[in-house]
């Protein structure tokens, strides 16, 4: 009888640290099945980055560009546009850190 206890417990520990390494092995492919995942994605936006087209040079940017007026907001500094007088105006970060229009001579002046 004390045989067939300690094969009981023998068996049993073994099938415990059977479920364990299923377990451990389970997790694993979960990591690496999201790291593949990620790694994909980063692929896809490279691709796409390097198949977008090269930005406009600057002089057709600023025949292409809106109008704005000096001293009002804008989103993207170092973005380009014309007055309504046709001065050429930069986007350009202000000192309380909103970035606002302003003409390109004085900010060449100022950078």
């Amino acid at each position: 009888m004390p045989i067939a206890i300690g094969f009981a417990v023998g068996i049993g520990l073994f099938a415990c640290w059977v479920a364990h390494l299923v377990r451990d092995q389970a997790r694993a492919d979960v990591v690496d099945r999201n790291r593949a995942h990620v790694v994909t994605l980063e692929r896809r936006r490279a691709a796409h980055a390097a198949s977008a087209p090269a930005p406009a040079p600057l002089a057709l940017q600023i025949d292409t560009a809106r109008v704005v007026r000096a001293g009002s907001f804008c989103r993207v500094p170092g973005s380009v546009a014309r007055s309504g007088r046709g001065e050429t105006m930069v986007c350009t970060t202000s000192a309380n850190g909103r970035p606002r229009w302003r003409r390109a001579d004085r900010h060449k002046q100022t950078a």
